[in-house]
């Protein structure tokens, strides 16, 4: 199982702070509710939870179950470290692979952020050739 926990997190977009010191943990299994007026900084905080953006400061720490059964917080400074520790504990509870390929799933998701509009189309061509090698 997964806990989450958010300690001081901040995000700044340009000379606007959209997230200040945001301190948050969520047990494993707990089921969580973001609630507040638009532009409050609702997605913004889902979107550094799911690994899709990054933190300016602070820390995201997700704690999961090794091997030997012993709880370790990882300190996640590199959105794509979240994805694969979702991932991993995805395989570990049901025995299956989240996705087929890393590399497929990826570029899936890179596909639905474009199409969201979550980055442009010079940022999407950028991922697709740094993926593809």
């Amino acid at each position: 199982m997964i806990k989450l926990k958010l300690d001081n997190v901040n995000k700044q977009l340009g000379g606007a702070r959209i997230l200040r010191d945001i301190n948050l943990e969520i047990a494993a299994g707990e089921f969580v509710v973001f609630v507040g007026p638009s532009g409050c900084g609702k997605s913004t905080l889902l979107r550094l939870i799911a690994g899709l953006d990054s933190i300016c400061a602070g820390d995201l720490l997700i704690e999961s179950a090794s091997e030997d059964g012993q709880q370790l917080f990882s300190d996640i400074r590199n959105p794509e470290q979240v994805q694969n520790m979702i991932h991993e504990a995805i395989h570990a509870r049901t025995g299956k692979s989240a996705d087929a390929s890393p590399v497929v799933a990826q570029l899936e998701r890179l596909e639905a952020m474009l199409l969201r509009g979550s980055i442009t189309q010079s940022e999407f061509d950028e991922q697709k050739r740094r993926l593809l090698g």
